[in-house]
């Protein structure tokens, strides 16, 4: 709607809430100031006419203030994709798209979005998915040690030392974890035995 009413771009549009915000804010820097002749009639700070108009849409909405909406709504349009999508079509609500938008994994995140949206999960549902998500990442690689210590202890329990075949394999493993831990390796003064 601001768009078509200031009769600028819809990126334009954002980037002039942005600083009109930062004006009430204080936080206009002189970069603002020189950048904002695209959009604005001057090169000073968001002009009157823009900022009535502003004023003028958001009154009628009468849903939030301007700077309510740049400070809740305006950075969801930051959202990945699919999240963004499910949103604009309505079948997410947006405290729930910001739970999910934390998630980093992009399959776990499509996963877990798929899954709010088919089963209509509370936002309460949501947050112990992804603590649990967490817990089962956190989980895993704590495991990794254990694993690594227990393997160890096998194979020395073992007969694989006496099964040329497994003793050739051991062996190409052996190898291949040398050549993954050997960049830390190279890193630490190496002794002369």
């Amino acid at each position: 709607m601001l768009s078509v009413r200031l009769e600028i771009p819809v990126p334009d549009i954002v980037s002039l809430l942005y600083r009109l915000n930062n004006e009430a804010t204080g936080l206009v820097n002189h970069n603002d100031m020189v950048n904002s002749n695209k959009i604005a009639n001057h090169n000073d700070m968001v002009n009157s006419k823009e900022s009535a108009v502003i004023q003028e849409v958001f009154d009628s909405l009468a849903r939030m203030g301007w700077a309510s909406f740049v400070k809740n709504r305006l950075p969801l349009l930051k959202l990945p994709q699919e999240i963004l999508e499910a949103l604009q079509t309505g079948k997410i609500a947006y405290t729930k798209a910001l739970a999910i938008a934390r998630v980093k994994d992009e399959q776990l995140r499509r996963t877990l979005l798929e899954e709010a949206i088919s089963s209509n999960l509370s936002l309460s549902q949501i947050k112990e998915r992804i603590q649990s998500l967490q817990q089962k990442s956190e989980s895993n690689s704590d495991a990794l040690p254990q694993r690594l210590k227990i393997t160890y202890q096998q194979i020395n329990k073992s007969k694989i030392w006496e099964d040329p075949k497994k003793r050739k394999q051991l062996e190409k493993i052996l190898n291949q974890l040398e050549t993954l831990i050997q960049p830390d390796q190279s890193s630490s003064p190496k002794s002369n035995s």
